[in-house]
């Protein structure tokens, strides 16, 4: 997802909040994430990409909504999938990309955020005849 393109590989170690994950990292990659996600949301909002989900005056709302929910459970899988990785002691989740984490880390964000993203346009595409 947008978000993982978004996240610094390296930075300094001294704001390392969660233990041995680099925090300074984290915390840029988030708020990047975040806002590049969103900004795409809405640069797909502009191209009417939403169009058929919902009602003119709320289309920037929803296209923010959409934007917020990608990056948050993007974020959550990546973290969940790291999490899981720790759990049983390895680095990669696969030789298949060696030095990317395996395929799994290239697919980690969109295993949350898909579904979160598939309910929320049902949602709204069922909602939008009421406004």
């Amino acid at each position: 997802i947008l978000s993982d393109v978004t996240t610094p590989a390296e930075r300094p170690r001294w704001f390392g909040i969660f233990g041995t994950i680099n925090g300074a990292a984290l915390l840029i990659g988030l708020f990047g994430g975040f806002a590049f996600t969103i900004g795409a949301a809405f640069l797909l909002h502009r191209f009417g990409w939403f169009d058929e989900i919902v009602v003119g005056q709320y289309g920037k709302l929803i296209a923010a909504l959409f934007g917020f929910l990608v990056s948050a459970f993007g974020t959550l899988g990546d973290l969940m999938e790291s999490l899981m990785k720790r759990a049983i002691g390895v680095k990669d989740s696969g030789n298949f990309l060696p030095g990317h984490g395996g395929v799994l880390d290239r697919f980690d964000s969109i295993l949350l955020a898909a579904p979160i993203v598939t309910a929320l346009s049902y949602i709204c595409y069922f909602l939008a005849p009421l406004f």
